[in-house]
C-alpha cells in the first residue's frame, strides 16, 4: 500500500458501491487495509480534492476523520499545523463544490477538522476564528451551515475523545471546556445574528430554515459546554 495511488483507490471505491457480491468483499477488505497506511493521508487529500464522484470525495473525507481521531497523536508536532491547513482548505474548496443538498462531504471534514482542534488546544482558536469568518452576513447561507457544522464538531468531537488520553513525548494538551469558553460570547453572537435574520444585502429577512435550525443546535451544544452558560 506504500505506492498506491488516488486513481488505484478510486477504483475500489466504485467496486465497493458495485453490484458485484465478490468484487464488493474484496473492495472493503483492500479499503479497510488502505486506511490504516501512512500513505492514505495524501490520498484521501486528492481525492477529496480531484473527485467528480461524491460518494469517492466522501470516503476520502471520512477515512481522513478516522485518522485525525486516531493518529493525530503520532503526528510529529511540526506537521500538525500544516495539516490543520490543509484540512482547512479542504473544507473551503469542499463547500465550494457542494453549493446544495446535505453538504455531506463539508460536514465530515469539518468533523475530521474539529477532530484535530479538539486534540491540541493551540489550534483551537485559529479553528473558532475560521468558523466564524464562514458565518459572516457576506459568505450568505451556505457559509453560514459550514460555520455551525465546524462550531458543533469542536466540543462534539471534544466529548467522544474524552476518555482517550495523549502519551509519549509527542503527545500535546487537548482543550477543556474552559480552553473554549472565551469564545462562547462570540459564538453566541453568530447565532443571534442568524436568529434574528439578516440578509446578504444587509436588509432584515428570516434565514432559511436549515441554517435557523442548524443555529439552534450550535448554540445547545456550547452552552452545554458548561451548566450556567446561559448566564453569561
Amino acid at each position: 500500500f506504500a505506492a498506491m495511488s488516488s486513481e488505484e483507490v478510486s477504483r475500489a471505491i466504485r467496486a465497493l458501491y458495485g453490484t458485484d457480491a465478490r468484487h464488493q468483499m474484496e473492495a472493503n477488505q483492500y479499503l479497510m487495509s488502505f486506511a490504516d497506511t501512512q500513505g492514505a493521508w495524501e490520498v484521501c487529500r486528492e481525492l477529496v480534492l480531484t473527485s467528480d464522484a461524491s460518494q469517492i470525495r466522501f470516503f476520502g473525507a471520512n477515512v481522513l476523520h478516522s485518522k485525525v481521531r486516531k493518529e493525530w497523536q503520532t503526528l510529529p508536532e511540526e506537521n500538525r499545523a500544516a495539516a490543520c491547513g490543509v484540512l482547512r482548505e479542504l473544507v473551503l474548496d469542499s463547500m465550494r463544490k457542494e453549493q446544495s443538498g446535505a453538504l455531506l462531504v463539508t460536514r465530515r471534514l469539518a468533523l475530521a477538522l474539529g477532530a484535530a482542534a479538539a486534540q491540541q488546544a493551540s489550534a483551537v482558536a485559529d479553528f473558532v476564528s475560521t468558523a466564524l469568518g464562514l458565518g459572516a452576513r457576506d459568505q450568505g447561507a451556505q457559509g453560514a451551515l459550514v460555520a455551525f457544522a465546524l462550531l458543533c464538531a469542536l466540543p462534539d468531537e471534544m466529548e467522544q475523545l474524552a476518555p482517550l488520553t495523549g502519551s509519549g513525548a509527542g503527545a500535546t494538551p487537548r482543550p477543556s471546556a474552559p480552553d473554549v469558553m472565551p469564545y462562547l460570547s462570540s459564538v453566541v453572537q453568530l447565532v443571534e445574528h442568524w436568529l434574528a435574520g439578516s440578509g446578504a444585502g444587509g436588509a432584515a429577512e428570516e434565514a432559511p430554515a436549515d441554517v435557523r435550525k442548524a443555529a439552534l443546535a450550535c448554540l445547545r451544544t456550547w452552552t452545554a459546554l458548561a451548566p450556567d452558560a446561559m448566564s453569561l
